[in-house]
C-alpha cells in the first residue's frame, strides 16, 4: 500500500474527505445529500473460503473478490497462523484454475 503522503493524489483525497465531512454536518438536515454526489456505483464481494486446517494453529484459503453481476473478478491464496494473516498473489495460470473450480459456486443478486 501506498503511504498517503507520497501519493499523487493525496490533495484530489483530502479534498473528498472535507466533502464527507460536510455531508456528514449537512445530512443530519438532508439525509439524501450523501447520493447527490455518487455518479454510480461498482460493488465487490470479498469471499472467503477456508480450507481445512493445516495444524490447529495454520488455516489456509482463498480469497475471492466477486463482482456485482457474478464474475470472480480476483483470487487471493492465504495463510492464517495464529492470527496473522499472508496473503500470496496467485499468477493467470491458477486464478483462472481457481475460477473454473469456484465460478459456479456463487449467484449474487443486489437489488
Amino acid at each position: 500500500m501506498v503511504k498517503r503522503e507520497d501519493h499523487e493524489y493525496t490533495r484530489i483525497l483530502n479534498k473528498r474527505i472535507k466533502e464527507f465531512k460536510d455531508i456528514q454536518k449537512k445530512s443530519k438536515d438532508n439525509p439524501d445529500l450523501a447520493y447527490d454526489s455518487i455518479e454510480s456505483v461498482n460493488m465487490i464481494v470479498k469471499v472467503t473460503i477456508n480450507l481445512n486446517y493445516i495444524d490447529e494453529d495454520i488455516i489456509d484459503g482463498i480469497y475471492l473478490y466477486i463482482e456485482d453481476d457474478g464474475n470472480i473478478a480476483d483470487a487471493q491464496y492465504f495463510i492464517n497462523k495464529k492470527g496473522v494473516i499472508e496473503v500470496i498473489e496467485l499468477d493467470d495460470d491458477e486464478f483462472t484454475l481457481i475460477e473454473n473450480v469456484y465460478g459456479d459456486l456463487f449467484a449474487i443478486n443486489f437489488q
